[in-house]
């Protein structure tokens, strides 16, 4: 089993059209599928607040667990499925 860490900036007003997207997209039966195809069976996210002084951008950091590493990022890459509108 194989762990992947991401930490994506985030825009402007990011943080919320994230949030947005969770809500709207997780767990339905497309991401489910695409993750089910990716043979990613666990996944992660949590967004981690700067300090509003050091005027850095907040982070997104997803955590990925995958059987197959390459076969994963290949169907990201690759893929065609659409999650959300």
């Amino acid at each position: 089993m194989v762990n992947y860490y991401l930490a994506l900036p985030f825009l402007p007003g990011g943080v919320e059209v994230a949030r947005k997207f969770a809500q709207e997209n997780t767990n339905t039966g497309e991401h489910d599928e695409f993750y089910r195809i990716a043979g990613i069976s666990r996944e992660h996210i949590w967004i981690q607040h700067s300090l509003p002084a050091t005027w850095s951008p907040d982070l997104e950091v997803v955590s990925i667990e995958t059987d197959d590493p390459a076969s994963t990022l290949k169907e990201f890459a690759t893929s065609n499925q659409r999650i959300g509108s």
